[in-house]
């Protein structure tokens, strides 16, 4: 076949996805809804411009993160809303140009001010003129090359390595994983797998798999398999 889906509905030029509604070019994604432009997304609605996120809405132009609701421009955020230009923030509301924040609220520039004043700079940067768009993109990217940068985003993932990786146990060489994976090594794109090694787009309910390319789903014990689902 010329693509690979599963329970789509109205979702052109999307590959290797499944449980997607009114998506577009949507890729090794797995449950989506109205989402255009994005890979490796899993559980995310309303939303454009988005790579390795999970379990988010609302949301334009992020990288990895989970958790994530009405917020723009922001990279490897954990549990952030109503928030544009972060990068490396967790448990976040309100802020604006900022990174490596814990648990705070109403930051612009990583300077802590009052709800009043916040809201009031804030208005004042007119994010829908494109000049002043850009001039901020640049300014964030000197954010971010001044910022500490941790060796990896691991969140709540104990005895694990990799990058990007949420609800991710005793499990090494393993990337954009998110959720109730357990037991694992060497796995790209993965959620919901135990027991299992070497695969790429895998899991869903799965365990013991080794050697498999978007596989899986309420499966087990398979081995050196391409697109086999149940």
């Amino acid at each position: 076949p010329a693509v690979f889906n599963n329970t789509c509905t109205n979702s052109a030029y999307c590959n290797h996805i499944g449980h997607a509604n009114n998506c577009y070019l949507v890729f090794a994604t797995w449950i989506a809804d109205n989402v255009s432009y994005g890979h490796q997304v899993i559980e995310c609605r309303d939303s454009f411009d988005i790579s390795a996120s999970s379990q988010s809405e609302l949301v334009y132009n992020t990288i990895g993160g989970n958790h994530i609701y009405n917020s723009q421009f922001v990279q490897d955020c954990t549990q952030t809303r109503d928030s544009q230009f972060l990068f490396d923030c967790r448990n976040v509301n309100d802020c604006f140009g900022c990174t490596n924040l814990r648990n705070k609220s109403f930051c612009l520039f990583n300077e802590q001010l009052d709800e009043i004043t916040y809201r009031k700079k804030r208005a004042e940067l007119d994010t829908g003129s494109y000049q002043t768009l850009q001039q901020l993109k640049g300014k964030f990217v000197e954010l971010k090359r001044n910022a500490i940068h941790r060796y990896a985003h691991l969140v709540n993932s104990p005895d694990s390595t990799g990058e990007n990786l949420v609800g991710v146990n005793n499990s090494q060489y393993v990337f954009d994983a998110k959720t109730e994976v357990s037991d694992c090594r060497y796995l790209v794109n993965a959620l919901q797998i135990t027991d299992s090694r070497d695969g790429y787009g895998v899991g869903g309910h799965f365990d013991q798999l080794l050697e498999g390319v978007d596989s899986g789903v309420e499966g087990s014990r398979m081995a050196f398999v391409i697109v086999v689902w149940g």
